[in-house]
């Protein structure tokens, strides 16, 4: 299906044009601001709607704007499409009808309904029915160029959606694996000496039994204090009796008394003696030295099995992170192996067409190394394998293509069975569907000018101009020729 008329009023800068295009390549020119812009501006508005509508569609001064574009194949038109906006109206999108004619097919559309009136219902029935500029497609980053064309070359898998999946397991397994180094270098910070034992010593009952020994020493270093005092005072009674004795022989008158109180004191120094012979020896001090010894070594020890238990614990867990990045890069793997297998699967719009590291190749090359001619031959290719159906491709910028460029596309356009619009900038009224002020003010002849037509020598129809000779169209035996420039 393609355009078999156009036809537009107070369309942004459009007064009123009524097109009937070429089977293949059609320019609209015209000086700055004569409307060309908008009457292929209307293409887009009609098929796609949306982001291609801008907010105010209709022309200033005007109440309402209608597209009307007939589809179809030569002589048989399948449908028409009618969108008409209003001013002031809060529906960006405007009114769209599909009308199905006897013989077509309106389904092509898959709008399915005589009338669509809301903007995600517009988007769901003409997204993309309209091929994208290969002057576009030229102009983009290389990495852009990759996904538009890896999008068009996979079709069975959602590549953007497949990145995506990949960016994700990728940052997950970037996080843990940071998390398992981490326990990693936690781990291994933890020294632990060899032949650790695997219990802790009981330090609380060591320092109980220190406790204890202690207050046992203390109790045999009171004792012996308590005997030394006691000794000490034994020496001093046999001093007083030695004394005593020395007396009574000094002092024979007092023998007697003195006898008898040596007696008692006697007695009382045997009975001590008697006392304190049986007293049993004293013990022998524990080393306390020793188990404080024992007990710092409790200490090392304790904190060397703690130190253990933490490294096999930080171990556990660096164990699962190891297996949880292990599963995430697998995932990664497993991506990019569908990836690289879409890829390899992918079928090309043209022959040499392949993917580098985020960039279209051709030929082995860049495709930015391309030539001109090249790029040119690719993108539209590009453009025009993405449509099936609605052959339909609109070019901007027509004028930076020269007349090498421009055969590149006519050849295109006839090897594919395209139809192309053109924009150019051209102010003699010599080339193509010439404009000025919003309207058609002249019709010039260009490559197939009518299927099936051919207008005499001179001949021009009413208000048209004389074709400029530059785009023709070679017949022989009245078979149509690819267009030539």
């Amino acid at each position: 299906m393609r355009v078999i008329r156009l036809v537009a009023d107070n369309v942004k800068r459009i007064k009123a044009v009524d097109i009937t295009p070429n089977k293949f390549i059609n320019r609209i020119s015209g000086g700055n601001g004569s409307g060309k812009t908008s009457t292929l501006d209307t293409l887009e508005m009609c098929f796609r709607g949306g982001k291609s509508i801008p907010s105010r569609p209709v022309r200033n001064g005007a109440v309402r704007a209608t597209i009307k574009i007939d589809m179809g194949e030569t002589g048989r038109t399948e449908a028409i499409l009618t969108r008409q906006f209003f001013e002031g109206s809060s529906k960006r999108a405007g009114r769209l009808n599909i009308d199905q004619k006897p013989g077509g097919d309106a389904s092509e559309f898959e709008g399915r309904r005589a009338k669509i009136t809301t903007p995600d219902e517009l988007e769901d029935a003409l997204l993309k029915q309209i091929s994208f500029d290969p002057l576009e497609f030229m102009r983009m980053e290389p990495k852009k160029q990759y996904h538009v064309l890896r999008r068009i070359s996979t079709p069975s898998i959602d590549m953007d959606a497949l990145d995506a999946e990949i960016q994700t397991k990728f940052d997950e397994r970037t996080v843990a694996g940071r998390r398992r180094d981490q326990l990693e270098a936690q781990r291994d910070a933890i020294l632990v000496p060899e032949g650790l034992p695997t219990e802790k010593r009981d330090e609380r009952a060591m320092l109980a039994e220190l406790t204890e020994l202690s207050g046992f020493n203390s109790a045999i270093e009171r004792e012996a204090r308590e005997r030394e005092d006691e000794r000490r005072e034994m020496e001093v009674h046999a001093r007083a009796v030695q004394d005593r004795e020395l007396r009574i022989i000094q002092l024979t008158e007092e023998i007697e008394r003195l006898t008898g109180l040596n007696r008692e004191e006697f007695k009382k120094l045997e009975t001590r003696r008697e006392t304190f012979g049986k007293l049993p020896p004293l013990a022998e001090p524990k080393d306390a030295a020793a188990l404080a010894q024992q007990i710092e070594e409790a200490r090392t020890i304790n904190r060397a099995i703690e130190r253990s238990q933490d490294r096999a614990k930080i171990h556990a867990e660096y164990a699962k992170a190891q297996e949880t990045w292990s599963a995430l890069d697998a995932a990664v793997k497993e991506g990019e192996r569908r990836k690289k297998e879409a890829i390899a699967h992918a079928k090309y719009p043209v022959e040499g067409l392949g993917f580098g590291d985020q960039a279209v190749m051709y030929n082995g090359l860049p495709f930015e190394q391309a030539s001109n001619a090249e790029q040119i031959k690719v993108s539209a290719a590009i453009g025009m394998t993405t449509n099936s159906r609605v052959r339909v491709m609109r070019i901007k910028d027509g004028s930076l293509l020269d007349d090498d460029s421009l055969n590149v596309i006519a050849e295109m356009a006839y090897e594919r069975d395209f139809q192309v619009f053109l924009e150019v900038v051209d102010n003699t009224g010599e080339v193509g569907f010439y404009m000025e002020d919003g309207e058609i003010k002249a019709v010039n002849d260009e490559p197939l000018d009518r299927i099936g037509e051919k207008k005499g020598k001179g001949e021009k129809g009413k208000g048209e101009k004389k074709a400029s000779g530059k785009v023709r169209a070679k017949k022989r035996n009245n078979v149509e020729e690819k267009p030539v420039l």
